[in-house]
């Protein structure tokens, strides 16, 4: 007997004795629990088996440069999933640089047949601090820096809001969401200015190539025929964002399938949730959350987009994004979007 759902909870299934047959009588139960409470046993799902090979491995990346795995079990393999460490070489900038490393990066949708992952990071290079967006092919042969193909390097003007996530979306291009690179306020107004890459969400094909860059331009795409405009240019207007998803929608009916949920990290004020539409602008910085802030723009923006969600400083102070929630464990929790706040007095 196997459970179709093994993001639920089986109620009484104790009683079942094709089941249990062969399994210890206390299992489910903890130290120190009740006899009632041993007559629910969950089958908990680790993580969404992000290597997509049915093996259900998690696999997490820290800022320093290394990817981990964890097997279903929860323990964590001793060799590292993907390891740049030494490559990137923080020694000596992390003071300076807090996002300095590896915040994020996908696999190909089809990494078991092709092995591909993609990173985004920030290296120092000649005294410079560079954005890169990389793939590489998983080998146990080769190191990864030593397959490394570049398909986008960006320099920012700061040295903060950088280059973030990365997911590749059920369309299956490749989407970045970008910074407004990092000064005060954005004082240069890079989040509204159509050319250049920062505080942008950025949509390309890493399996095809255009004119001189590594990577394609999806035909879709809202400005590729707008001379004021970057041809990657998905959406616009952003500060900070930290965390997006892709909703993948009820497994049911297919309600909600494709939203892209974004947390910006707000500037002394407000932080706030966009639902990333194509070719909307999202009002960095001419608003944050639904208020003014460089007056001038404030209310004047074409494609404008509100947030669906903002929040002051009273009560959080750097939003982190998270998913819509569509397992079958939490039922009251079905269908929403979740996210949490890194807030250190």
């Amino acid at each position: 007997m196997e459970p179709k759902d093994m993001d639920y909870c089986f109620l009484d299934i104790k009683t079942n004795e094709k089941f249990m047959f062969g399994l210890p009588s206390n299992i489910g139960m903890e130290t120190g629990a009740s006899s009632s409470s041993s007559d629910c046993v969950c089958f908990k799902q680790l993580d969404g088996d992000t290597v997509k090979d049915g093996s259900r491995r998690l696999l997490v990346a820290w800022l320093p440069g290394i990817i981990s795995m964890y097997y279903a079990n929860g323990t964590m393999a001793k060799k590292p999933f993907f390891d740049i460490e030494n490559y990137l070489d923080r020694r000596g900038y992390i003071d300076q640089i807090t996002t300095f490393g590896l915040p994020s990066f996908a696999l190909d949708p089809s990494f078991k047949n092709n092995g591909k992952l993609y990173a985004s990071y920030s290296k120092m290079i000649q005294g410079k601090l560079i954005h890169r967006l990389s793939e590489y092919i998983m080998t146990s042969e080769i190191k990864p820096e030593n397959t490394e193909r570049i398909l986008l390097e960006i320099e920012p003007p700061y040295k903060w809001h950088n280059l973030n996530d990365i997911f590749f979306g059920i369309d299956g291009y490749l989407y970045l969401f970008n910074g407004d690179g990092g000064v005060q306020g954005d004082q240069e107004r890079l989040a509204q200015d159509g050319k250049t890459l920062f505080g942008k969400t950025l949509r390309i094909d890493v399996d095809s190539r255009s004119d001189s860059k590594e990577y394609g331009i999806p035909p879709d795409n809202p400005f590729i025929h707008n001379t004021s405009f970057a041809p990657e240019v998905f959406a616009y207007g952003f500060r900070n964002p930290w965390r997006c998803s892709q909703d993948p929608g009820d497994h049911v009916t297919g309600e909600g399938r494709g939203r892209i949920f974004c947390a910006d990290v707000g500037y002394h004020g407000f932080e706030e949730i966009n639902i990333v539409e194509k070719g909307g602008n999202y009002g960095w910085s001419g608003k944050k959350g639904f208020s003014c802030f460089e007056q001038d723009i404030c209310n004047k923006m074409d494609n404008e987009r509100f947030p669906i969600f903002a929040f002051d400083h009273e009560q959080r102070k750097s939003i982190i994004g998270g998913e819509v929630y569509r397992r079958n464990c939490i039922p009251h929790l079905k269908g929403k979007y979740l996210f949490a706040d890194y807030f250190v007095e």
